[in-house]
């Protein structure tokens, strides 16, 4: 659904959404893998830094794979601010981060989030995928009560914004001004899915991903806003640290956290909004 033309026709200079329906299609592209590289290089000398420090072990790994995962999402997030600001003002509505109904959009992630399992439990049931993403056991998630929190922390906050405002707010914005709606969701889904590809025994995961990616767009679509996508990005992530984590507790944790992310994603908005 596009979004409706300003009353006035202010220059991208100085209106962000102006800016943002000026951006290049390969804006995308070429921005996903800047910070692929940005991700490689600072994460790759700062893991070298940890591992040297810690010296030999499964923590330092671990520390040195939280490190490297907040690099990358602080990489999208740096990457789609500095391609935008070459068009005209960067703010968060740029992104999408902007308010919306908040009682319309509570019902639609729930709806949205039923569908989605419902639809993943048919697939499973289908398939009988026997592979899960290793990226907590990674992170260490189960080794230390310090990782558990640093992990959950990344996972159930950190990553949803993160993603979803270059996914979403950047890359499918993009995408959207030349290709349209359907095939701008088809291309940032795809890529989506492909980039949780981690061996052959995660195939089976990655139609499911794409699947969600694609009612992450929809949802901004509907909305107009990018904040019920990161919601439901955050709920997503929250059931998924807890169904994968073995240490007890972990659901407690992991649940929290994700409460709070949803308690933001409900007033933060209105607040970015806020004059000054």
């Amino acid at each position: 659904m596009p979004e409706p033309a300003p009353a006035s026709s202010p220059s991208a200079a100085d209106d962000p959404r102006a800016a943002a329906a000026a951006w290049p299609w390969w804006f995308g592209p070429v921005g996903f893998v800047a910070a692929l590289m940005l991700t490689v290089v600072v994460g790759g000398l700062v893991g070298a830094a940890v591992r040297s420090a810690g010296g030999p072990g499964h923590r330092a790994d671990h520390v040195a794979s939280l490190l490297a995962t907040l690099i990358q999402d602080a990489a999208l997030v740096l990457v789609a601010v500095a391609f935008a600001a070459t068009v005209g003002r960067v703010a968060a509505a740029s992104f999408g981060l902007r308010p919306a109904r908040l009682v319309p959009a509570a019902g639609l992630v729930a709806l949205t989030l039923v569908g989605f399992y419902a639809v993943s439990a048919a697939w499973t049931a289908l398939v009988d995928p026997q592979a899960e993403q290793d990226t907590l056991a990674a992170l260490g998630a189960d080794e230390t009560p310090v990782l558990l929190v640093a992990s959950a922390i990344l996972v159930v906050a950190v990553a949803p914004l993160a993603e979803e405002l270059f996914f979403r707010g950047f890359f499918y914005r993009a995408l959207r001004n030349r290709l349209g709606v359907p095939a701008a969701i088809t291309a940032v889904s795809l890529l989506f899915g492909a980039i949780h590809y981690t061996g052959p025994r995660t195939l089976a995961l990655l139609p499911m991903l794409a699947l969600l990616s694609a009612l992450f767009c929809l949802l901004y679509e509907r909305t107009g806003s990018l904040w019920p996508a990161v919601a439901l990005h955050t709920i997503n992530n929250a059931v998924a640290f807890a169904a994968t984590t073995q240490t007890p507790g972990a659901a407690l944790v992991g649940g929290a956290i994700g409460a709070l992310m949803l308690g933001a994603c409900a007033l933060v908005p209105a607040r970015l909004q806020a004059p000054g």
